[in-house]
C-alpha cells in the first residue's frame, strides 16, 4: 500500500479521487485524516477503475499540531499484482456538491442531510450509505432509487429517534428500480439507509435517489362537531 500526504486547505473541501484500471488488480482506496483515522474507504473488483468522490476533508488550522495540516490518500492493491503496469492516482479539490451523497456517511452519526430533490451517490464493494431527511412538520415521504449495474439495492427507511423501522425495499436483480411511497414522518427526522446484497458493487456509476413529500394535516385535539340540525 502507498501513502501520499495532501496539504489541507484553509477551509473545508470535497475531494474527490480516482485510480486508473490496472490489470489483474482489485484497487483498494483510503482516505485519512492527520491522525491516521479513515474518513472514506472503497474497494474495487480486478481490472477495474476506482473512485471516492465528495469526501469531506477538514481545513488545516495553521498553528495547531503539524498533523492537522494535512491527510493522507491511500492506495492498496487488496488481490492480485501486476509489476508491469503504473497506477496513476488522481486528486482534486473544491466546493461540497449538494445534491450528492458527501462522505464520509456510513453511519446515522455522519448521514448526508437531505431535503426534496434529486440526489446520487456511489456504493462501491462493502459501502453502504445515510441519508438524513429533518423537513418541518408531518409529511408523507415517497423514495425512489435507481441501482447501477452490478448492485442489488436495499432502501430502509427509520426514525431517527430510536431506529424504529418505517418502510423497506429490496431490489431482486441489478439494476433495478425500487420504492417506498408515503412514509409518515410524523414531525420527526428519519434515516434512510442505502446497501447493497454481498459481494455487489459499482464505484464508477452513480446510483440516483429522489425524494418527495407532502404534508399531513394533524387534526387539532379537543374539538367536537356539533351534529347537523
Amino acid at each position: 500500500q502507498d501513502f501520499y500526504r495532501v496539504p489541507a486547505a484553509e477551509v473545508v473541501s470535497a475531494l474527490d479521487v480516482d485510480v486508473e484500471a490496472v490489470l489483474g488488480v482489485a484497487l483498494g482506496l483510503q482516505v485519512r485524516d492527520g491522525s491516521g483515522s479513515r474518513i472514506a474507504v472503497a474497494r474495487g473488483r480486478k481490472g477495474e477503475r476506482l473512485a471516492l468522490r465528495n469526501v469531506t476533508v477538514p481545513a488545516g488550522r495553521g498553528d495547531a499540531s503539524p498533523s492537522s495540516n494535512f491527510f493522507y490518500v491511500v492506495v492498496r492493491g487488496e488481490s492480485g499484482q501486476n509489476r508491469n503496469q503504473r497506477y496513476v492516482l488522481h486528486l482534486s479539490m473544491g466546493s461540497s456538491r449538494q445534491d450528492s451523497e458527501v462522505e464520509p456517511n456510513d453511519n446515522g452519526a455522519s448521514a448526508t442531510a437531505i431535503h426534496d430533490g434529486t440526489f446520487t451517490g456511489y456504493l462501491p464493494i462493502g459501502d453502504v450509505d445515510y441519508f438524513r431527511y429533518a423537513e418541518e412538520g408531518s409529511r408523507e415521504l415517497s423514495i425512489e432509487a435507481d441501482c447501477p449495474a452490478r448492485v442489488r439495492c436495499t432502501l430502509e427507511v427509520v426514525r431517527a429517534k430510536d431506529g424504529h423501522a418505517l418502510a423497506s425495499a429490496e431490489a431482486k436483480k441489478a439494476k433495478q428500480a425500487i420504492a417506498v411511497a408515503r412514509v409518515l414522518t410524523e414531525g420527526e427526522p428519519v434515516l434512510i439507509r442505502l446497501a447493497q446484497d454481498k459481494g455487489d458493487g459499482n464505484a464508477n456509476e452513480p446510483y440516483v435517489l429522489k425524494f418527495s413529500s407532502e404534508p399531513v394535516a394533524i387534526p387539532k385535539t379537543g374539538t367536537l362537531n356539533s351534529p347537523s340540525p
